[in-house]
């Protein structure tokens, strides 16, 4: 039947389907709904198959999965790929030649293993405010995935979920580090591609407590600008977390149960694709004498119980 169409609809066709599938792993199932016409027949395979990558979203459940499947596909496929999310968590490695310690790197340090990497969203949810996640240290690891998410490369626009008010409004402020946002990460985008480049950074707060998405929405979120500590207008206090309490060690108390959306987009012209040079040095030296299954099974901790460990 497809093929009694002309080309150039079938092509739009084909756009629309992948547009529409969502590919997951690292979940429970593996969503592959849309794609069977990739298996119809040989033309139609030949003629679909360079849509789906630049078209498709790939939903990865941790950092691991995603690294599972992107080292897993050629280079010419890495650099098709226009869509993907992703929980943030950390990625704990024992370095060579460093018996007894390891690093805990950063979601954004395993972008520079994939060189060619120029998405047009990356969407990436906070995995230090998760289910079952209760941890007074969670705020600054929110807040720091996001800095460094800022100051990497291969995406053109990034899109940051958190349920909770917390990496702002929270009184956890180590060193007296984090500013004003989202008018600093505004600037930081701005000093990267230019002050009339477009580059921007903006936040939105959901309008209603415990509703995921709710920040992504235009008719549930407001435009929300906060300095540390602020609790902001309207709070829903409704989930226990423990608290750090400096000296007098941990507390529970309520947080903001709204959901906040960070949105950055890079500058017009921005040189924005990954080209692997800021691979960190002990990534690379593993990488270099083994497999990344040799990595995960000798080199790496499962950081999904307590993410806030690995501070």
């Amino acid at each position: 039947m497809l093929l009694t169409i002309p080309i150039e609809l079938r092509q739009k066709i084909f756009k629309a389907l992948f547009k529409s599938t969502i590919v997951s792993h690292g979940f429970d199932s593996i969503s592959t709904s849309h794609t069977s016409v990739l298996r119809t027949s040989r033309q139609l395979h030949d003629e679909a198959k360079p849509l789906m990558a630049p078209n498709i979203s790939l939903h990865f459940k941790h950092t691991e999965a995603m690294v599972d499947c992107l080292i897993s596909l050629s280079a010419s496929e890495i650099q098709n790929i226009r869509h993907i999310r992703l929980k943030a968590f950390p990625v704990p490695l024992f370095p060579k030649g460093k018996p007894g310690y390891y690093t805990t790197f950063s979601m954004h340090d395993m972008l520079p293993m994939f060189p060619g990497l120029k998405l047009d969203r990356l969407v990436v949810e906070d995995c230090y405010h998760d289910e079952g996640v209760n941890d007074g240290w969670g705020d600054i690891g929110t807040y720091y995935t996001i800095a460094r998410l800022l100051v990497s490369d291969g995406w053109k626009e990034l899109h940051f979920t958190s349920p909770t008010t917390e990496f702002m409004s929270s009184g956890n402020n180590r060193r007296n580090t984090r500013v004003a946002q989202p008018v600093g990460w505004d600037k930081l985008l701005k000093g990267r591609d230019g002050e009339e480049s477009g580059a921007e950074v903006k936040m939105y707060l959901a309008t209603e407590p415990n509703v995921a998405g709710a920040a992504e929405m235009p008719q549930t979120r407001m435009i929300y600008d906060s300095v540390p500590g602020q609790i902001p207008p309207g709070s829903v206090m409704g989930v226990k977390r423990l608290a750090y309490g400096g000296y007098g060690g941990y507390g529970e108390r309520d947080v903001d149960a709204r959901e906040v959306l960070v949105v950055a987009k890079r500058g017009r012209n921005a040189s924005y694709v990954q080209d692997g040079s800021a691979l960190h040095e002990d990534i690379k030296d593993l990488m270099s004498t083994m497999s990344w299954l040799e990595i995960k099974e000798k080199k790496y901790i499962p950081p999904y119980d307590h993410p806030c460990a690995h501070l």
